[in-house]
């Protein structure tokens, strides 16, 4: 595999599930206690993200999957600036969704300078021959990340969702705490949802999931990839 020097910039993108009753902190109890107690919601749904940034830090909005046949309003106030929302049977990403996100969110928030290289996962919803011919002629290169790697190589999995993933915990926790006998809903997703965005959405932060994976700056031996074998398998990437 060849990089070209020639892309104006690498772009990331990726989703991830946040479950409306996540696993409960670590809790404080005293030694030899048999029950110990904590207040959650019980529910067993969860409501999809998709993410996207750039190597120089810029974290496009996110893009919010709801399970629903129709968008509700509701479901949309006090959300994160910017962001875009949408509805699927089951709450995750499809073809359709994809190339509405590609369309109509990705390429509006992206940068203006051509080619772009967008990285993102195998998932049979990115890889439409339409979508792929339609931001081929938008300037955008789509390149899929190998197979059962992303926990690797995706900035994402990395380091910022890691990070999303624990904000969302605390701010849950914290609802739960000040809100006796309420649970969290598509109706309040966003109350919680939107101050753990922020939390995670630094520059910083995907500057180093990047860096971690050795994208940028471009280094092959910052991951560490080994075949079931157990033997050291070598990336045969160049970068001109």
């Amino acid at each position: 595999m060849v990089l070209k020097s020639t892309l104006n910039l690498s772009i990331t993108m990726d989703e991830t599930g946040m479950p409306l009753c996540p696993p409960p902190p670590r809790i404080v109890a005293k030694k030899g206690q048999k029950k110990v107690r904590y207040r959650t919601s019980g529910q067993k749904s969860q409501v999809t993200v998709i993410g996207c940034g750039s190597t120089t830090g810029q974290v496009i909005p996110p893009f919010i999957i709801f399970s629903g046949k129709q968008i509700n309003v509701l479901w949309t106030l006090n959300g994160v600036n910017g962001s875009r929302f949408a509805v699927s049977d089951n709450g995750w990403i499809d073809q359709e969704l994809f190339k509405f996100w590609l369309s109509d969110h990705f390429l509006p928030n992206a940068s203006s300078g051509r080619p772009l290289l967008l990285l993102l996962d195998g998932h049979s919803s990115h890889f439409e021959p339409c979508t792929i011919q339609h931001a081929r002629d938008c300037g955008v290169v789509m390149l899929c990340l190998p197979p059962h790697t992303t926990h690797e190589c995706q900035p994402f999995d990395t380091s910022f969702f890691r990070s999303l993933k624990s904000h969302w915990q605390d701010f849950c926790h914290r609802f739960y705490q000040t809100n006796p006998g309420k649970v969290i809903t598509k109706l309040n997703f966003n109350l919680v949802f939107k101050p753990a965005w922020e939390s995670a959405a630094t520059p910083a932060n995907l500057v180093n999931g990047f860096k971690k994976c050795g994208i940028y700056p471009f280094d092959p031996s910052a991951i560490s990839i080994v075949s079931h074998t157990g033997e050291s398998v070598h990336l045969n990437l160049k970068y001109k």
